[in-house]
């Protein structure tokens, strides 16, 4: 009820399949560098979680998770093109756009707040 509530509310989508979770991953772990000693940890722990749901969707889908994802993560971090995805219907890696398979921007949104709200407390404990 309330998911149908938001998207009318705010109908904005992102690309799907994984794309923009990876996408974020790669500027994340290419960003990393410019932070030093201990506080570069929570970074890399976040850049780790975003690829959390492409790695699930992978693994319903019943291809090789470890072959896949390293494909994947190659195009992203080439910088190759932000729309690089998996399909949920068929494992394969495709372009999201093309395929028209998207995600909605809030369920985004609160991840990002998550993982954000959590390396702030990294940070204050650290």
């Amino acid at each position: 009820m309330f998911v149908a509530r938001n998207i009318l509310n705010n109908p904005k989508l992102v690309p799907g399949g994984g794309a923009t979770e990876l996408t974020v991953s790669a500027t994340l772990k290419q960003n990393i560098s410019s932070v030093e000693g201990l506080e570069k940890w929570p970074y890399e722990a976040a850049a780790i979680a975003f690829e959390a749901i492409p790695r699930t969707l992978t693994h319903n889908c019943g291809v090789n998770v470890i072959r896949t994802m390293t494909a994947l993560q190659g195009k992203h971090a080439n910088g190759e093109n932000a729309w690089i995805g998996i399909d949920g219907n068929t494992g394969v890696i495709s372009d999201v756009k093309e395929k028209k398979i998207g995600g909605y921007l809030f369920g985004l949104l609160l991840l990002l707040s998550f993982i954000s709200f959590t390396i702030s407390i990294f940070k204050f404990v650290g």
